[in-house]
């Protein structure tokens, strides 16, 4: 519920809070209002509280006309209004004390949702309570909710109150003046000397702090070999890391390769091993080994994918060790060949029932020296030296199995191959790498944040000369306009004047566009109506919304994140006002909050004069911009409260 229902519930609830004096008192000051700003009552809303302000109750919020505030203000700190309703307008830099400050709730809605108070925001509107020379006491009262908690209410009233931050931002307008004024190290000093460079500068001392303590304990941190007593070699250690780690990843690689390599079509390797009696030969290629081997046929069993997986027993990796000791179990894709030789007679139950038990490409030795290996490869009749051909690679898998023997070679005949205690001085040199980064990381970060505005700074110049406004240090024609603009749409600013389609346009339409350049955001917009304004404008928002969307990618370009757009909506009213209408037939209409519509008004009143100090426009020009401005400036918009 807003505050002005809030105070008009109070006021139908009669509660007598003014007695007949207090109540002339108020008649009194109202008139008083008037009479210095006889523009007030166009407005049926303001003429509404004119009349209720008697009954000593009254809302106060960023809606109202500014002399209706003021004159509640006013009567707030006379002691004739009892009770505001307000938003935290009311305690930002107002001197209004009260006995007593209510709170309807400790969340606060923004742009970006719903937060509760900090404590900072807090204090400020509680520190009302207790009105100066009147009240030994201030009260404040706090509703509940389940929103938020009591331990949450007593760490804002008891918390520390948060530290204040630069709300800083480098614009185009104070870059295009350092640029012509200053060679660049003069104006990376002055830019520098701002609050936010100094909150940055402390930021920067803690990084420093840290930055000490890592290379403290980097000068304490001497590694020493307990091999051979001697200093660590950082770089040995590292090299012996990094080999191991390319040899575990090419090792990888290489079985990844050879996991995909395949002889036969799946489905006739399957019913050549399904056709094979045990004990038969095989010509395999098992994962791992650079050459194919012979093997014997030691079980078969068919899996879920339908491929039959199979034990073998190999041979001797090492020519000169005739009894085989090893066997795996393999799968289709590593079928080279069905050998046609006498199978092998007398095979061992313990052998066939181990081959049975591993799992898929795993291996065992079978230690037992005395199989006939020899005896049933002579009975088999077959050739080995035909069967021992290299069978042809991919050049892929020679290329990288070339590759693991040479770091594996080098991994042998690196010093710290042979050490037992290479784990504990691989843990040190952990340590001291992890310190060397953390004060690598340490010099960047406090670079960024000593250079944070410098860097700003580079990149707005860098759009500035990107799109067309300087030329190195020389300001161009729209950029001498963006030197004399003190907005944040000062691109968009600078376009409309140089364009030269607000040369020709009436008063009335000048002021509408100068409205949609002030790029004010729109706020309520579901609450309120805009009125339509003139086709001339219109062709001057449309040429301005083509430059806008350039400009974007320009400043995207160099990470710049400034107001380049057109808003339009209030353009309308605007146009309306200049043109003379009443104030009630624009927000009887509209819908739009009278303090918003005053605000925005004299912001455009601000712009256009701002238009006029820029040099090298036309005498007549200037005159309409101060006409456009002086059609805006009358009745309530005028300040003269």
């Amino acid at each position: 519920m807003g505050c002005e229902s809030q105070a008009h519930q109070v006021i139908r609830a009669n509660l007598g809070l003014t007695d007949n004096t207090e109540r002339s008192q108020i008649q009194e000051a109202v008139k008083a209002a008037i009479a210095q700003t006889p523009g007030m009552l166009n407005s049926n809303n303001t003429k509404r509280w004119l009349d209720s302000l008697v009954e000593g109750v009254a809302p106060h919020h960023a809606g109202l006309l500014p002399p209706l505030k003021l004159l509640i203000e006013t009567l707030f700190q006379r002691g004739l209004i009892k009770i505001v309703f307000a938003t935290e307008t009311l305690a930002a830099g107002i001197n209004m004390p009260a006995k007593t400050v209510v709170l309807s709730s400790l969340s606060k809605r923004t742009d970006d949702g719903n937060r509760n108070l900090t404590v900072g925001e807090f204090h400020q509107m509680t520190g009302r309570a207790g009105r100066r020379g009147m009240d030994k006491i201030g009260y404040v009262v706090t509703l509940a909710s389940t929103r938020y908690s009591p331990d949450e209410l007593v760490g804002m009233i008891r918390g520390k109150v948060e530290p204040l931050r630069s709300r800083f931002t480098l614009n185009y307008n104070m870059v295009s003046n350092l640029i012509h004024r200053y060679e660049l190290p003069a104006a990376r000093r002055i830019v520098e000397q701002c609050f936010s460079q100094f909150q940055n500068n402390h930021a920067v001392q803690e990084l420093l702090l840290e930055k000490k303590k890592s290379q403290d304990r980097l000068t304490e941190l001497t590694p020493v070999c307990p091999g051979t007593g001697e200093t660590l070699r950082i770089d040995e250690l590292e090299s012996f890391r990094n080999l191991k780690s390319q040899l575990d990843s090419l090792r990888k690689r290489l079985d990844a390769l050879e996991s995909v390599r395949q002889y036969l079509p799946l489905r006739q390797a399957n019913n050549l091993i399904e056709n094979t009696p045990i004990g038969g030969w095989l010509l395999v290629h098992s994962p791992g080994t650079p050459l194919p081997q012979i093997a014997i046929l030691l079980s078969k069993q068919p899996v879920k994918s339908g491929d039959i997986r199979y034990g073998v027993l190999l041979e001797a990796p090492n020519p000169q060790q005739l009894e085989a000791r090893t066997i795996q179990q393999l799968g289709p894709k590593h079928l080279i060949a069905v050998l046609p030789g006498h199978r092998a007679e007398g095979l061992p139950g313990g052998l066939v029932k181990k081959s049975e038990r591993l799992n898929y490409l795993q291996s065992q030795e079978f230690g037992n020296p005395d199989l006939p290996w020899r005896e049933w490869v002579a009975k088999s009749g077959l050739n080995l030296e035909e069967l021992n051909l290299p069978v042809e690679e991919s050049p892929e898998i020679t290329k990288a199995r070339a590759k693991h023997q040479k770091l594996s070679d080098d991994l042998t005949g690196h010093p710290c191959a042979r050490c037992r205690l290479k784990r504990t001085c691989l843990g040190m040199a952990k340590e001291h790498n992890l310190l060397s980064e953390a004060v690598r990381r340490n010099e960047q970060e406090v670079e960024l944040i000593r250079s944070t505005n410098w860097r700003q700074f580079l990149a707005l110049q860098a759009v500035l000369n990107q799109a067309g406004y300087m030329r190195e240090r020389e300001l161009l024609a729209r950029g001498v306009a963006i030197a004399h603009l003190r907005t944040s749409n000062a691109l968009i600013a600078a376009e409309a004047i140089a364009s030269g389609r607000l040369d020709d346009l009436p008063p009335h339409a000048l002021a509408a566009a100068t409205s949609g350049v002030m790029a004010e955001p729109v706020r309520g917009k579901h609450y309120w109506h805009p009125m339509r304004h003139g086709e001339e404008v219109e062709d001057v928002f449309q040429h301005l919304f083509q430059i806008a969307r350039h400009l974007q990618k320009v400043q995207e370009k160099f990470s710049v994140d400034q107001t380049v757009t057109v808003v339009s909506e209030y353009a309308g009213i605007t146009q309306a006002w200049a043109k003379g209408a009443q104030w009630n037939q624009l927000i009887e209409p509209t819908g739009i909050d009278e303090g918003t519509l005053v605000r925005h008004l004299r912001q455009v009143i601000d712009l256009l004069t701002q238009f006029k100090e820029i040099p090298g426009l036309s005498e007549a020009f200037k005159a309409r911009l101060m006409e456009a401005a002086h059609l805006i400036d009358r009745d309530i918009v005028k300040e003269v409260f």
